[in-house]
């Protein structure tokens, strides 16, 4: 049976007026998301809109905080460890993932302003191990690609990690052009217990590491097992200073007292870009940085040649 056409107009136009304000609501909600992510400080960060650093603390065994500073866009990589608690009758009740990771932050004296966490599913060294594989060869085995969204994927649905999806994309494009020259891991030098602090030196100023725009200065040491790869190498560095293509000094050169599997360059002053360089002029390019930050060092940084060692042609 027929509608007569007045009621079948009135509902026509009913249907339209829900379907606009469907519409209206659902582009009031896509535009109030826009707005709070314009807000978010991962999004800042990804436009290039904030000079604060960003640290993401994994809550492993031990864990590892990794601090991004966007002045300098390199990341360092250093661990930490919480307290043992207080032996009582009644244990505290059990942190939860963000309160580990501010207590974390607050054993290395870094203010928590901008942090995420996650918790992965193997301790530290295995963690870091898969991440450095993954960051050096994605790019030549996509599967790798692959598991690294599923791992995040999976973390994110078992409420192991507070960055959202959309920071998760954010901060995957931002890492693209990322190598593991950009990383830099600081190792924690212990102190000892008797130790005070040295008198200033009047004469610490003639130190060659305090001149202005002074050369990379580098140790180099040998622990290959190879008979005069530190005497080789020394001669090439040299050799690129006389050409000019990188600013450095071997200040000496010697055998390591024991074997290294990989070669690593140990940064004792912070010049990072420097010794980014200096990775790449040596065929690095898949090799993080260590850090030591040893204010009384007599070289900016040293050289420890591994078994893995080729020298560039």
């Amino acid at each position: 049976m027929a509608l007569p056409a007045g009621k079948y107009h009135m509902e026509s136009s009913f249907k339209k007026i829900i379907n606009a304000l469907i519409l209206f609501v659902f582009l009031l909600v896509l535009a109030g998301a826009f707005i709070v992510q314009q807000r978010n400080y991962i999004t800042h960060l990804y436009i290039g809109k904030t000079a604060e650093p960003l640290n993401i603390v994994f809550l492993s065994e031990p864990a590892l905080i990794m601090t991004y500073t966007p002045g300098t866009k390199f990341i360092n990589i250093t661990n930490a460890y919480l307290p043992p608690p207080k032996k009582t009758k009644n244990p505290p009740p059990e942190l939860t993932p963000q309160e580990k990771a501010l207590k974390l932050l607050g054993t290395k004296n870094i203010a928590p302003r901008h942090f995420k966490y996650f918790v992965p599913e193997t301790e530290s060294d295995a963690f870091w191990s898969d991440f450095k594989t993954t960051m050096s060869s994605w790019r030549y085995n996509p599967l790798l690609g692959v598991k690294y969204v599923y791992d995040y994927a999976k973390a994110y649905a078992r409420h192991r990690t507070n960055i959202a999806p959309y920071e998760f994309v954010l901060l995957t494009l931002g890492s693209l052009n990322l190598e593991m020259t950009d990383f830099t891991v600081t190792v924690d030098m212990p102190q000892p217990k008797n130790s005070r602090a040295k008198p200033t030196d009047d004469k610490a100023g003639n130190s060659p590491l305090t001149v202005e725009n002074h050369p990379l200065i580098v140790e180099i040491y040998n622990a290959s097992g190879r008979k005069g790869a530190a005497l080789q190498l020394t001669q090439y560095l040299r050799k690129l200073n006389e050409q000019k293509l990188l600013n450095i000094d071997v200040l000496q050169y010697d055998t390591n007292p024991k074997m290294e599997d990989n070669t690593k360059i140990i940064d004792n002053t912070g010049r990072s870009k420097e010794l980014k360089q200096l990775s790449l002029a040596l065929g690095l390019r898949d090799s993080e940085l260590f850090s030591e930050k040893n204010p009384s060092a007599f070289c900016d940084a040293q050289i420890i040649i591994g078994k893995n060692f080729k020298m560039p042609k």
